[in-house]
């Protein structure tokens, strides 16, 4: 289990500082799987690009 602290307010826009720290984790998370298998990574990236492409408008 991984845990994060933000501090927040009352305010709306800045109860998104926890979401951004919950974020930042899972981004360096996905960075770090990707580094460790980087020829598979940057092959799926390329398979995602090229599936989505045929659905952008």
């Amino acid at each position: 289990m991984l845990n994060t602290l933000a501090r927040e307010t009352q305010f709306r826009t800045e109860a998104m500082t926890s979401r951004i720290a919950q974020l930042a984790i899972i981004d360096a998370l996905i960075a770090a799987l990707a580094l460790a298998d980087y020829d598979r990574a940057v092959a799926t990236i390329e398979r995602t690009f090229d599936v989505l492409s045929t659905k952008r408008v």
